[in-house]
């Protein structure tokens, strides 16, 4: 299955936010981070994911139309917690191969996941 997505990959784990809740202090994920996210599983969504069974191999290919200021390994994570959401994948301690590039300098910013049953 190949899956594309045009939101720009933002990290899930880099400029989290502080907050207090009855006098705990929480960790979240950035606004940026949120608002990614939720683009991205709109349109993973239209693409009509399926559930596929594990293990995985998973191709990933992030295009960049700057230098691409993400960690690879950074964009990879925010993925996969977008991919396990739209139920695509079940859990991603079950992926065993992971291959990423990052494309700087594309004509557009898109993310490709290609996903092939292990």
């Amino acid at each position: 299955m190949q899956y594309t997505i045009w939101a720009t990959v933002r990290s899930k784990k880099n400029s989290r936010q502080l907050g207090y809740d009855r006098g705990r202090m929480f960790s979240r994920p950035s606004a940026a981070y949120d608002e990614f996210k939720e683009q991205a599983l709109t349109e993973l969504m239209c693409q009509k994911p399926k559930d596929l069974p594990p293990p995985y191999k998973v191709v990933y290919y992030f295009y960049f139309t700057g230098k691409g200021a993400i960690d690879l390994d950074n964009a990879v994570v925010s993925i996969n917690d977008v991919l396990q959401e739209a139920r695509i994948i079940g859990n991603d301690g079950l992926i065993d191969q992971i291959i990423a590039r990052k494309i700087s300098f594309s004509k557009e910013n898109k993310t490709t996941i290609s996903i092939i049953r292990g």
